[in-house]
């Protein structure tokens, strides 16, 4: 078994990919909190803790964009650390700090309660001491109405990926280099998947495999389907353990444990009869689903939590969508489907009149949070003024609210407790955070306010970045990113054509950067 220096070693030669996780914000968890009964801490004004934080992009994300809450990161490796404290300086973050510690040295006393604990990617990964060390951190550490979030690998699901996962290391175990471990276990896993003939499930199994291992970067490779620590587990189990620690099962990040799942009425009926608290009908879910991880958030178990679900909740959220409409003119007859669209291909349709007024209200407000009473007034309004009085009744919210809850589990709606700093136009002098421009220079990843994580592809991109610094209007980038990229002008062209040419490109960028949320 490998000690703790060997795994602060591991990390440090192959640092583990940098990147924010959404689900993480304490805006997201509160709210998932909030529809289960828990008043948890004001996001705008919390105290935070990850552990296992690697080099500090996602907390200091968080920290970037919620000035007056307290964040504090705990990660073994000392480069890692190095990092994160690096960013901090750069930036002048005065509400992040960052702490080279073994976890199993911490106790209550190292750094006080928090209303937030976040532990990503890190439960399934260590040994069973420090995973036990990280559950009874969350009972000792956790607020009274605290949150916690833990993600973790799971079975039924992760028995399939043990199946390639056992081959490769069997294949690598000689190989101590990292970047030569991964490149070996590439090269097998597409051996041996395309090798087998057998006319049993097997060769489907391990080509499933390895068609989601080829869309993973190499860190991810070597810390997840190489590390000599991967311990998936049932749900029942991660929570049978959470309880020995004074902790309950509040929801999962990315979907609500009141609300029934998405399947057929028999199915549902089945699953109802086989259990009788919410601990086993997640686990039937997961049998169902074959899950293979889960990204689960638990509270003190002295907290009374509320699994019924209760539609009227959904009237002090804010809310947020990528989706709408695919056609510049509003279905405006009874019946008539109107179709939603989102700039990665999603789509829902619906012919609800309320709801496409509700939904259509995006188009001017981008991805940006809204309070639903707000959007909910001029999606009325509009029908009122069009003759549709009968469809604004409190009937009719009802149902807008059930089509929102269900896409909220598709992922196409997000539930809010707070607004957005940034904002849904494109401003005189345009700016993106401190953090996004750095990231730009580093050829890292870009984090919206949402915490979207964008790649730069082009140069354009990389120097419209250096230039949003709030100090150009849009003729001087213009003129500037002209001089910049002037290398890279067809001969053909003109100067005047390639000045259009940048102008253009420029207007599609900051376009869409407004639509995602990366401008203030």
């Amino acid at each position: 078994m490998l000690e703790n220096d060997d795994i602060e070693i591991a990390y440090d030669d192959f640092a583990y990919p940098s990147m924010t996780v959404p689900d993480t914000h304490p805006d997201s968890i509160a709210a998932i909190a909030r529809f289960h009964g828990l008043e948890s801490a004001s996001p705008q004004k919390c105290k935070v803790l990850e552990l296992g934080c690697g080099n500090g992009s996602n907390l200091n994300w968080i920290a970037s964009v919620l000035p007056d809450g307290e964040f504090i990161g705990i990660d073994l490796s000392k480069n890692h650390i190095i990092r994160a404290r690096e960013t901090v300086s750069n930036l002048g973050i005065n509400n992040a700090s960052f702490h080279q510690r073994d976890l199993l040295e911490l106790d209550d006393k190292s750094f006080g309660k928090f209303d937030y604990i976040v532990a990503h990617g890190l439960f399934s990964w260590v040994p069973e001491t420090v995973a036990e060390k990280i559950l009874e951190l969350y009972g000792k550490l956790l607020n009274q109405n605290g949150v916690g979030y833990i993600s973790y690998n799971t079975l039924p699901g992760c028995h399939l990926r043990t199946v390639l996962r056992d081959s490769l290391l069997f294949h690598t175990r000689k190989t101590t280099d990292p970047f030569k471990k991964v490149e070996d276990a590439r090269a097998f896993a597409r051996f041996i998947s395309e090798s087998s003939y057998d006319s049993s499930p097997f060769p489907e199994v391990l080509k499933f495999e390895y068609e989601k291992m080829v869309y993973r970067e190499d860190s991810n490779v070597y810390h997840d389907d190489l590390s000599p620590f991967n311990n998936p587990l049932y749900f029942s189990d991660f929570i049978g353990r959470a309880e020995k620690h004074g902790l309950q099962f509040l929801s999962e990040a990315r979907s609500l444990a009141c609300f029934p799942r998405d399947f057929p009425s028999d199915v549902l009926e089945v699953i109802n009869k086989y259990s009788d608290n919410v601990i086993e009908k997640e686990q039937y879910v997961d049998m169902i689903e074959g899950t293979r991880f889960r990204k689960t958030l638990i509270c003190s178990n002295d907290v009374v939590l509320d699994h019924e679900f209760r539609p009227e909740s959904v009237k002090r959220f804010f809310i947020s969508t990528a989706l709408r409409p695919d056609s510049a003119e509003l279905k405006t007859e009874k019946g008539k489907t109107q179709k939603f669209v989102t700039d990665t291909g999603s789509t829902f349709e619906t012919d609800h009149l309320l709801t496409i007024r509700f939904l259509s209200c995006f188009r001017t407000n981008k991805s940006h949070q809204i309070p639903f009473e707000e959007l909910i007034d001029i999606a009325r309004a509009d029908l009122d003024q069009n003759g549709f009085t009968d469809d604004t009744t409190d009937e009719e919210v009802g149902n807008t609210i059930s089509v929102l809850i269900q896409l909220y589990l598709k992922d196409l709606i997000s539930f809010h407790v707070c607004g957005s700093p940034s904002v849904n136009y494109i401003p005189e002098k345009p700016r993106v955070s401190e953090l996004a421009r750095m990231q730009a220079k580093k050829g890292e990843r870009i984090p919206t306010f949402q915490g979207i994580n964008l790649i730069l592809s082009d140069d354009f991109t990389k120097e419209l970045f250096d230039l949003l610094n709030g100090e150009h209007t849009r003729d001087e980038i213009i003129e500037e990113l002209v001089s910049r990229l002037m290398h890279e002008k067809d001969g053909d062209k003109s100067n005047e054509e390639f000045t259009k040419y940048i102008s253009e490109r420029l207007d599609e960028a900051l376009t869409r950067m407004a639509w995602v949320g990366l401008l203030f």
